[in-house]
């Protein structure tokens, strides 16, 4: 069968060897949002929702945390961990009264776990001015502020 470019089985495959390999199935779901059951909440689909991450969707209908790639909702581009990460680190800069001039003075933004951006921090944030741009934008589509 034809399957996602970033898929390595179908999910009739996955069904498969899921049910017939028992618990230890069970013990590796880690999504939160249902059981190895659960179908995708994508209008018409009927394939079982992610077995990790934070999303109630399948793979196909799924996006990856653009920092820690977990499977998220496709309408988003972070994960709340990351979100919610990045704010406090902001916060901790805007308390502590850091003036900017750290000795890691660059942008923290990750992909995979890995920072890619070595332009310089934007006052007070974590990140250049962006990135810090591109995560608020991604928190206001989350929580529709």
């Amino acid at each position: 069968k034809y399957i996602d470019g970033d898929a390595m089985y179908c999910m009739s495959c996955l069904t498969s060897a899921a049910t017939g390999s028992g618990a230890s199935s069970t013990s590796s779901f880690t999504n939160k949002y249902g059981t190895p059951t659960t179908k995708c909440a994508y209008p018409g689909c009927s394939n079982k929702i992610a077995s990790s991450g934070d999303t109630n969707c399948c793979v196909t209908h799924s996006n990856k945390c653009l920092n820690c790639r977990k499977y998220i909702d496709g309408d988003a581009m972070y994960c709340m961990s990351c979100l919610t990460s990045a704010a406090s680190k902001k916060s901790s800069n805007n308390v502590s009264g850091s003036s900017g001039k750290s000795a890691k003075n660059k942008c923290s933004y990750k992909q995979g776990g890995k920072e890619v951006c070595s332009s310089p921090r934007a006052s007070g944030s974590n990140f250049c001015s962006y990135h810090t741009q591109y995560l608020n934008d991604a928190y206001d589509s989350l929580f529709g502020h």
